[in-house]
């Protein structure tokens, strides 16, 4: 099993740089100083063995992605001059309990806590922004008029035991959302690494549409059985849109303004609103099935009524008993 390591910033470092523990396994713990103000985007993307941080009252700004996918992630000690979370800044922190948005907070970005199934929010009733943003999200939130105490394990001990890998065949739910969400992540560094696309409106919905294929696909009575068509869905598409993106940002950091370079972003550019109308399409096939299902227990209830006497030639006209 891979060692597990808790790392400790620099003091006076003033930073959390941009990837600097990106898809850190072994990652366990941080432990921060009082000169950092800022961290940056990615920071922890996808740590997903960190378990607890501990932020200072120096820390102002959380950038976009900075804890994306840290599943294990429990507790957070927020500092208390936090003013701005960006996007997807906790997004699929599944284990995360609690954390307090204090009053300092002014900014909070787009699905920041999305997938924190497990989240209770913190704050004060003068944070109106939290409580709007938790409104909004379906996040549990709870009013307290000075910071409740936090749980927080011993970081310095080590879990012996690692995490049971999914059982994709048993657990095809979750394997499909995994992939999704990897997907979304995906997009996400493009989008961090490359400025003015020209297609970035696009790419936003095309991480809408799968939020919403996942929201849809956890709704399904009978998802395993469907899992195939969406997997084949995945298996196709999601290599060759990240290889297109993936061109397209090697000749912006190469910064390649030739003949070939620039045909070949043109043609990226084209070909990414055909791409976003296939997601949609694969949507509108999921709520197609949705709809086949409804109309099947409606039939089956007219079946029922007309044999209990119940309805006459009009299927809702409600014989009065």
């Amino acid at each position: 099993m891979e060692k597990m390591e808790i790392i400790t910033i620099p003091d006076g470092q003033t930073k959390i740089a941009k990837n600097a523990f990106r898809w850190r396994r072994s990652l366990y713990g941080v432990n921060i100083p009082d000169s950092v103000t800022i961290i940056e985007k990615n920071a922890f993307y996808e740590c997903i063995n960190l378990q607890n941080i501990i932020m200072p009252d120096s820390v102002t700004v959380i950038e976009k992605n900075a804890f994306y996918g840290c599943k294990k992630l429990q507790n957070i000690t927020m500092s208390k001059n936090i003013t701005s979370i960006g996007d997807y800044a906790f997004y699929w922190c599944r284990n995360l309990a609690g954390i307090v948005l204090p009053d300092s907070l002014v900014s909070i970005g787009n699905y920041a806590f999305s997938w924190c199934k497990n989240l209770t929010v913190f704050c004060s009733a003068s944070q109106i922004l939290a409580q709007a943003y938790c409104r909004k999200n379906k996040i549990k939130i709870q009013l307290i008029e000075s910071m409740p105490p936090m749980r927080t394990d011993n970081i310095s001990k080590i879990k012996e035991e690692p995490e049971k890998p999914i059982n994709n065949e048993i657990a095809g739910l979750s394997y499909i959302e995994k992939k999704i969400n990897a997907f979304i992540g995906e997009i996400n560094l493009f989008e961090n690494s490359v400025a003015n696309t020209g297609f970035s409106g696009e790419l936003t919905e095309i991480k809408n549409i799968l939020n919403k294929i996942i929201i849809l696909w956890k709704d399904e009575k009978d998802s395993e059985s469907r899992s195939k068509q969406l997997d084949d869905f995945i298996n196709y598409y999601f290599p060759t849109i990240k290889k297109i993106l993936d061109t397209y940002s090697q000749i912006e950091k190469n910064n390649l303004n030739g003949v070939n370079a620039a045909e070949t972003k043109h043609r990226i550019s084209e070909a990414i609103p055909f791409i976003k109308r296939a997601f949609e399409k694969q949507l509108d096939n999921m709520y197609q099935n949705k709809m086949f299902d409804i109309t099947t227990d409606i039939d089956a209830l007219e079946s029922m009524l007309a044999k209990d006497g119940l309805i006459d030639s009009n299927p809702f006209e409600i014989k009065k008993l």
